[in-house]
């Protein structure tokens, strides 16, 4: 026996499955839901939807986003970015640029800078000095 509302209700076992199962509950989910309810599961399942790409997003970690041109594309904010990416298909470049949008796309700016390999390096060898400079004077 299971009690619902007030209302004692027979419980009745289920052979094929080995399980025990509430008719009441099939007359339940026969019921046609109203629009509140239809709104909050569907509020429901794009939260889980929701969830679930921060997840993989999170999963992913440093994963490599990919630019219309094949660059791999790293945003820092709405409007800048990091690319890296190959000039005359040969020769690569870490590119710290601000964009601009225009005709709903967006478009590189003239404000960035274009580092080689070999200046990235010593970029990246400088970082901690870098950082440490940068906090003594923030």
């Amino acid at each position: 026996m299971a009690t619902l509302g007030g209302v004692k209700r027979e419980l009745a076992p289920n052979s094929a499955q080995g399980t025990i199962e509430a008719p009441f509950v099939k007359e339940m989910a026969k019921k046609p839901k109203t629009d509140v309810e239809q709104l909050e599961e569907a509020q429901r399942e794009l939260a889980e939807i929701k969830a679930k790409l921060e997840n993989e997003k999170n999963k992913a970690g440093a994963a490599k986003p990919k630019g219309d041109a094949g660059e791999i594309v790293f945003e820092l904010s709405r409007k800048k970015r990091v690319t890296i990416k190959l000039l005359n298909g040969r020769t690569p470049l870490l590119d710290i640029r601000e964009f601009y949008e225009k005709d709903d796309k967006w478009l590189p700016g003239r404000k960035g800078i274009s580092l080689t390999k070999d200046q990235w390096k010593k970029f990246r060898d400088q970082f901690e000095e870098i950082d440490a400079a940068f906090n003594d004077i923030a």
